[in-house]
């Protein structure tokens, strides 16, 4: 093309048969152009140094991106431009996988800018942060992801860690110092009569729950901090499958990926100093050596990014932060663990709290099974069957124990409840009685609203941040497996103004801290309608019946329209 007259070429752009492959090359130069002068300073940029600041490294590659990123939008208008049936056919299907691939790239480098820019703001690229971070016991299963056994004080300065106070002694060392006495949320009063740090995460909604770990954590004479950041065992398992094995010679212990729940168990519940009592001390000593190593192969930071997107994903990793514009972007980005909205729809969360249960979760394989029928004139009935088998092994001094959960149910605002069956109560004499002089708790007050008690099965039923709450008792033993349901009636209807169509939505949340528990969804439609549109497309179609089963690792949502 460049060997071509400049009137040559305008000729060649319109002599039939010719024009196309004349097109076709003047594109593809184009798109060569433009990738070649955007990707050569993106490389030089990414070329992470751990001589300069992290958060001035994220600063000058979101510059580079701003300005490339146009030229990344031309290349994918070029090659769009290009028809792919012009090509020679041996070039033919690399190009379409190609373009592709750059049409992909160029809406994550978009996506990217926002992303650098709030995280030199979270590493303290414009001043010092100070951050709670909150290690969650998933093995003894908790609504944010599982018990706060341990807690660090994280202090970083444009990408440095400047402090990293991990106190040996765990959650349990706040109890002498708060200076708060309020009554815990009710089922919480089998193991307290008042409500402490180690228990705030008792709102299946992240920022609700970091809110209240905060204004604990404050009133034991804690600093006030910039966010909360917390995670569960899955982090910690992947992040040592990049740094491979931690040697601990002061214990005489190597941990990796795959000893790691086992041995820090085993550490901090039974070989800690009895005389010492920093139960906690082993994750005091091995998180430092932990991130060492992981900075130490900062220049091959794809592995760690990875990790962190699998595990905020998954919500391993949730993040709350004071700041309302990088809450909000944590929000966005789907890191913040909320209770989120489907208020066009239905919804569905089940979120257990193990109390008194021992560290069980992690041998109790968890299916939920959703049924919900859709009448005639739109109104939908919901049956959520939660079957629990515990796999614990017998002779186990950690899961041979009853799993005692208090299950909640999360619904649409104003479902009622029809039915509720296969629960067990605790004994109520197990249960502390509080002092007289305990206050309740005002943030506890302000999301359970409107509680009533179902007088046939003892279901409390509450309006909560959003949605209607049923939550009951389920205790299974080692070997058993226990089943229990809700049947109740969603609050709205299926209603389209000219009667033809009716679409139906369900957002499914996992529990933050459970691996991947199995839901089974079954759906069924009038007689006389039919499907039309469905979403994704392995929903299964079996007459007037849907059928969709998925491993629950993170969030779902699907959806259909039917037709009269």
């Amino acid at each position: 093309l460049k060997g071509i007259n400049p009137i040559l070429r305008a000729v060649l752009s319109v002599i039939p048969g010719v024009r196309q492959k004349y097109l076709n090359g003047e594109h593809l130069m184009m798109a060569g152009a433009n990738l070649s002068v955007a990707a050569l300073p993106l490389i030089q940029a990414a070329d992470i140094s751990p001589e300069k600041p992290l958060s001035e490294q994220l600063d000058r590659l979101g510059a580079v991106l701003a300005q490339t990123a146009p030229r990344f939008q031309a290349v994918v208008s070029h090659l769009q431009q290009v028809e792919a049936s012009a090509l020679p056919s041996a070039e033919r299907v690399k190009f379409l996988s190609v373009r592709e691939k750059v049409k992909w790239l160029a809406s994550d480098l978009e996506k990217v800018q926002p992303l650098l820019k709030n995280l030199s703001v979270i590493l303290g690229g414009d001043s010092p942060k100070r951050y709670l971070l909150i290690f969650q016991n998933d093995t003894e299963l908790r609504p944010t992801g599982g018990f706060i056994g341990s807690f660090a004080l994280l202090d970083v300065d444009k990408g440095k860690i400047k402090r990293l106070d991990l106190p040996g002694g765990g959650s349990y060392q706040m109890q002498g110092a708060l200076k708060a006495a309020v009554l815990p949320p009710a089922p919480l009063q089998l193991l307290k009569a008042r409500w402490e740090f180690q228990d705030a995460n008792w709102f299946p909604d992240f920022p609700a729950s970091a809110k209240k770990i905060m204004w604990f954590y404050e009133k034991g004479g804690g600093p006030t901090v910039d966010g909360v950041l917390a995670f569960d065992t899955r982090l910690f398992i992947d992040l040592l499958k990049i740094t491979g094995p931690i040697e601990m010679p002061e214990y005489n212990l190597t941990v990796d990926a795959q000893n790691f729940v086992a041995v820090t168990q085993k550490q901090v519940e039974i070989d800690y100093d009895k005389v010492e009592n920093k139960p906690k001390q082993f994750l005091a000593d091995l998180a430092p050596k932990v991130i060492e190593k992981l900075l130490a192969g900062a220049a091959d930071f794809l592995p760690l990014f990875s990790a962190l997107s699998d595990n905020l994903n998954e919500r391993h990793l949730q993040t709350y932060f004071s700041d309302h514009d990088l809450e909000n972007f944590s929000i966005a980005s789907g890191w913040a663990g909320e209770l989120k909205d489907n208020s066009q729809g239905d919804y569905l969360s089940v979120i257990n709290t193990n109390i008194a249960g021992g560290k069980t979760d992690g041998v109790i394989k968890q299916t939920v099974n959703h049924q919900a029928k859709i009448e005639v004139d739109g109104s939908i009935v919901n049956i959520v069957t939660i079957t629990r088998e515990h796999q614990g092994q017998p002779g186990n001094i950690f899961t041979d124990l009853q799993n005692v959960s208090y299950l909640r149910l999360y619904a649409p605002e104003g479902s009622q409840l029809i039915k509720a069956e296969g629960f067990t109560f605790p004994e109520e004499k197990l249960f502390k009685v509080a002092e007289k002089w305990y206050k309740l708790d005002e943030d506890l007050q302000a999301v359970e609203q409107e509680q009533t008690i179902d007088e046939t099965s003892g279901t409390i039923i509450t309006k909560e941040l959003g949605k209607t709450s049923f939550g009951n008792w389920v205790m299974t033993k080692p070997g058993q497996t226990t089943t229990v349901s809700f049947t109740y009636r969603l609050s709205f209807k299926l209603l389209n103004e000219n009667g033809d169509y009716l679409s139906y939505s369900l957002l499914v949340q996992k529990q933050a801290g459970r691996v991947a528990d199995g839901f089974f969804s079954h759906i069924f439609i009038p007689a006389d309608w039919r499907v039309v549109w469905r979403d994704p497309a392995e929903i299964e179609l079996n007459a007037n019946q849907l059928n969709y089963s998925v491993d629950l690792r993170e969030d779902r949502y699907f959806g259909f329209v039917i037709r009269k």
